[in-house]
């Protein structure tokens, strides 16, 4: 070993200047390189809101029907909006369906295009919890919705949501739960490239309703929950939706899990990461000049109490609207 390094060195005394410029430039060069592949690995985009905070929107198969993501992101921005959450899979399948027709929408562009616009963007699958009929034989849903989640974290999103998790109260395993948001989030801890990435997941509010379900898992495993609170689809008005959703969420917290579900939170070394209401509107049952006046009470009576809401959905918001999306999205911006 010393015999090599005398030698090496020895190589190294021999070099004429030019030689030594050249070795400089090379070295300087890797040094670069592996510096800027490290910041790719880390937290993410700096100077980006925080995760969920302000007015987002869900996009279902915008990008699929040719909406070009900068495009997109700009009219976003210049909505208030600080996040996005496309729709990349369906549990089975990846991509949105257009026209009969499965149609990926979610590539390294899109949250590319986002984040230069300065919002978070995350992307959403719809979230299969029983056995899947493929050529008439039962398949375990768990691994292929695992790949996607991960497939678009490494795209370059923010997060990854778990759509419409226990849509129905039939038929769930509780294990395909536990190994789905236990890998995906595993994942998330542990894997150097998604730093600062977060897990959610979205479906209608009624946790202590159906406690049978086990939310416990979804919750213990996610930072956030996007609860769809469909005032219209609930009978309900948009106060009596808000009212409902969190007495659900504390119910369930209080007297399913015996502590406040604020207060569940995950040992993750020192850190400890609580699950956090995110509520989710919508704009696509009304199509009717009420819709805006509906979400706007809506809006103003989350503002006080959420760090942010969702709206479900881009394609689908009534004209008149919009007004009403922008307003709030920018009081919002200014809150932070």
């Amino acid at each position: 070993m010393e015999k090599q390094f005398l030698l090496f060195r020895a190589k190294f005394r021999d070099l004429t200047p030019r030689q030594w410029r050249l070795v400089a430039v090379v070295t300087i060069v890797t040094v670069a390189v592996m510096l800027l592949v490290r910041s790719r690995q880390t937290v993410g985009p700096i100077g980006l809101p925080p995760h969920f905070s302000g007015l987002g929107m869900f996009s279902y198969q915008e990008i699929a029907l040719g909406l070009k993501p900068r495009a997109f992101a700009r009219r976003a921005a210049q909505l208030g909006l600080t996040f996005v959450i496309v729709k990349a899979n369906d549990g089975r399948t990846w991509g949105t369906k257009v026209h009969g027709r499965w149609t990926p929408q979610f590539d390294q562009s899109v949250p590319a295009a986002f984040h230069r616009a300065g919002l978070r963007c995350y992307g959403y699958g719809t979230t299969r919890l029983k056995p899947l009929q493929i050529d008439q034989r039962a398949v375990d849903p768990v691994p292929m919705q695992v790949q996607y989640a991960i497939k678009v974290l490494h795209l370059g999103a923010d997060g990854y949501v778990f759509d419409d998790v226990f849509l129905t109260s039939q038929g769930y395993r509780r294990d395909y739960a536990e190994r789905l948001f236990g890998e995906v989030r595993q994942h998330v801890d542990t894997c150097r490239g998604c730093r600062g990435k977060v897990v959610a997941f979205s479906t209608f509010p009624h946790l202590w309703r159906r406690r049978g379900l086990p939310w416990d898992v979804a919750i213990q495993h996610c930072h956030y929950f996007l609860p769809q609170s469909y005032w219209r689809t609930h009978r309900k008005t948009p106060e009596g939706e808000l009212h409902y959703t969190q007495q659900q969420w504390d119910r369930y917290g209080a007297e399913r899990l015996d502590q406040s579900v604020e207060l569940i939170s995950h040992q993750r070394g020192a850190s400890r990461i609580a699950c956090t209401v995110i509520p989710t509107a919508h704009t696509f049952v009304a199509r009717t000049p009420a819709e805006g006046a509906e979400l706007e009470r809506f809006l103003k009576t989350a503002y006080p109490h959420y760090r942010g809401v969702a709206i479900f959905r881009w394609g689908i918001t009534d004209p008149e609207t919009w007004p009403v999306v922008k307003r709030w999205g920018w009081k919002w911006r200014e809150r932070r």
